[in-house]
């Protein structure tokens, strides 16, 4: 899940499209990945979201404290 997500976001981008939401999946599922739940599907991202709740850590809010390649990707027509 972690290539595919990757490949799509990758993908909008290279037609200019702003992916967020993508990005903010991106980061859950390495979460999942790391924390030894590979083998499970998409599901599994609940244990990454428990892990922030337990850590009290909150959600990543944008392509800048996700990813640090999204940070310089900017929406068609819009100066950065």
């Amino acid at each position: 899940m972690l290539k595919n997500n990757r490949l799509i976001a990758d993908a909008a981008r290279a037609r200019g499209a702003v992916v967020p939401l993508l990005d903010v999946c991106h980061a859950l599922y390495g979460e999942t990945l790391r924390s030894g739940h590979a083998g499970a599907d998409m599901a599994a991202v609940v244990h990454a979201l428990r892990a922030r709740t337990r850590a009290g850590r909150r959600p990543p809010t944008g392509p800048d404290e996700v990813s640090g390649r999204a940070a310089a990707v900017r929406p068609p027509g819009r100066a950065g």
